[in-house]
């Protein structure tokens, strides 16, 4: 959007403090509103607001803004409908989700567009790239593992997914995501060329099976929303630290940001997201505080240790 000119700010009255904004506050709802109605209604009213401005000089801002708060909408109103499927399966209405995406597409001519199915699960990733291209093998495939966290266990899980799928077909362009610092990013095209190169001579190693009762971090990729770069060294600490309980089936997610680290740490068992001074920690869906980053690692191992005597 134009450098000169604030679109949240002006037409929705959200200060550039609280953007990007969340689905929630780009709609002017509650955090965690739940409502289906009052989702749909907000996000009528929101739209219709911005629909004022299509005929102006900001015309291309306001479709590009549309096209957000719809997004956030379907987004806000996808867990009434996951209610048609089992709490476990996650892959199912991933893939409905994109099916009625490509068929809203397909119903409005587009014809050059490609979707992207992730997950932090290499087994995952491959389960759901494989059952959308029986399906849809005309539509290209954006492949990676995301949030696949430190190397070289990012590699491995990356080398996993795109092994599998690549080596039948499956897949047009790749992401590998690793936590590493901003000016190691090009690591993750080192690492993505390899793979390719592997697999392109045959050379698919043995494959690590992430479905064993072990350890398993996962980190997200940094990227521009770090307000702190200690989140790169703390993934590194929270790995050496939890080493002692890599026998133990426990996830734990440390994410960099506040923006997506609340709701991406939802399925790990211990979840850790960074702010600029402090560190949000929760176990489950229960959040348990925030913490100097100098105190985290302490409350961690105390979570990780009744986490796996209450296992035992």
């Amino acid at each position: 959007m134009a450098d000169d000119f604030d679109p949240y700010y002006t037409w929705l009255g959200i200060p550039p403090k609280d953007q990007p904004p969340n689905h929630y506050r780009l709609l002017g709802v509650e955090r965690f509103e739940s409502n289906p109605d009052v989702i749909e209604n907000a996000a009528d009213r929101q739209m219709a607001h911005i629909r004022l401005f299509q005929n102006g000089p900001q015309g291309d801002i306001s479709q590009k803004l549309l096209n957000e708060i719809t997004s956030a909408k379907l987004c806000l109103l996808a867990p009434a409908k996951k209610a048609e499927y089992d709490p476990a399966d996650s892959i199912t209405p991933m893939l409905e989700s994109a099916w009625e995406h490509c068929d809203f597409l397909d119903s409005l001519g587009f014809t050059r567009y490609c979707v992207s199915l992730k997950d932090s699960d290499p087994n995952k990733v491959i389960d759901v790239n494989r059952r959308f291209a029986e399906r849809r093998p005309d539509v290209p495939l954006h492949l990676g593992v995301t949030e696949a966290g430190l190397p070289p266990d990012g590699v491995i899980k990356t080398r996993i997914a795109f092994e599998q799928l690549i080596s039948r077909g499956i897949g047009d362009t790749i992401r590998v995501s690793l936590t590493v610092p901003n000016n190691s990013k090009p690591e993750e095209i080192q690492a993505g060329r390899q793979i390719l190169a592997d697999i392109a001579a045959g050379r698919v190693r043995s494959v690590v099976n992430y479905g064993l009762p072990t350890l398993n971090i996962i980190a997200c990729p940094s990227c521009s929303r770090v307000e702190n770069q200690a989140f790169i060294e703390l993934a590194q600490q929270v790995k050496e630290m939890a080493n002692y309980a890599k026998e133990h089936a426990i996830t734990i997610a440390v994410m960099g940001c506040r923006v997506n680290g609340p709701g991406e740490t939802d399925d790990a068992d211990l979840g850790l997201w960074c702010g600029p001074n402090y560190v949000n920690l929760k176990r489950g869906n229960a959040e348990l505080g925030a913490y100097a980053y100098d105190d985290i690692l302490r409350r961690l191992k105390t979570e990780l240790d009744a986490l796996i005597a209450s296992k035992s």
